[in-house]
């Protein structure tokens, strides 16, 4: 469940970007203490592996689409 979360997080956010080693910490230390509180197993459990899943994560994002320019008219 976290990971699907942090799926989410990382695929429709829309401000998803790469986290910091602080926040890499936190999401990395929450996932340590609720995985055996909800008995399942998990990875991604220090900040480096979280950094390292989130920027898979993002990798894997479609590109955002590129802005329509506007074109000048042409006055004939």
């Amino acid at each position: 469940m976290l990971q699907t979360i942090v799926v989410w997080m990382a695929d429709r956010a829309p401000d998803a970007k790469r986290r910091t080693p602080d926040e890499a910490e936190l999401l990395a230390s929450v996932r340590r203490r609720v995985a055996p509180a909800v008995g399942i197993e998990i990875g991604y459990t220090s900040a480096t592996d979280a950094m390292r899943r989130y920027d898979e994560l993002l990798a894997q994002r479609s590109p955002a689409p590129a802005a329509d320019l506007p074109a000048q008219a042409s006055f004939d």
